[in-house]
């Protein structure tokens, strides 16, 4: 009969639906692992960038969908002598009278620090230090009329042996350990 015909061809049409379903997911899982490959597998990246690693979410970042993230390697890193990194996006709290359509706005993913203040040294011994404070993002508050900083960004030198964090407009910060 035609309706059992029918039932048939939705039955079938679910089926393939599935499989193409599958094969994406698994096309993408070898998309994601192609992308880990260059990244981690490429020194002068791992040097500029650090490894990256799967996220643990899908995230809008740099004007693209980003199934990777960057590992928080400094969590890990136990030596004493002071490392001094960028590329992580680190940033300060945002401006209160931001408007209520960009209070949320994230250009560079998650929050690769959250809950640590600004000048807390890093790692299990605090011998890791991320001076890079989202300046890159100055594009995005200018876009977005908003002056320069309201996004938490500041551009920012390590003094040594000090241990100071100097910004753009003169102030000062000292590194702190816990």
């Amino acid at each position: 009969s035609y309706s059992k015909f029918q039932e048939e061809v939705k039955q079938r049409d679910s089926e393939l639906a599935a499989r193409r379903s599958e094969q994406e997911g698994m096309a993408r899982d070898i998309e994601i692992e192609r992308e880990l490959n260059r990244q981690n597998g490429n020194p002068v990246l791992v040097t500029c960038s650090g490894k990256e690693e799967r996220a643990a979410e899908r995230f809008f970042a740099g004007g693209k969908w980003r199934d990777v993230d960057r590992n928080r390697w400094w969590n890990k890193y136990e030596e004493e002598k002071l490392v001094v990194f960028g590329h992580y996006w680190r940033s300060f709290p945002r401006s209160l009278s931001l408007p209520l359509e960009i209070q949320n706005f994230k250009p560079s993913g998650p929050d690769m620090f959250p809950d640590v203040p600004a000048n807390k040294l890093l790692g299990p011994r605090q011998s890791a230090c991320c001076i890079d404070y989202s300046v890159g993002i100055r594009y995005e508050e200018r876009g977005m009329r908003l002056h320069p900083g309201a996004l938490g960004t500041k551009l920012c030198a390590l003094r040594l042996p000090e241990r100071q964090l100097v910004f753009e407009d003169s102030s000062t910060l000292p590194l702190e350990a816990t």
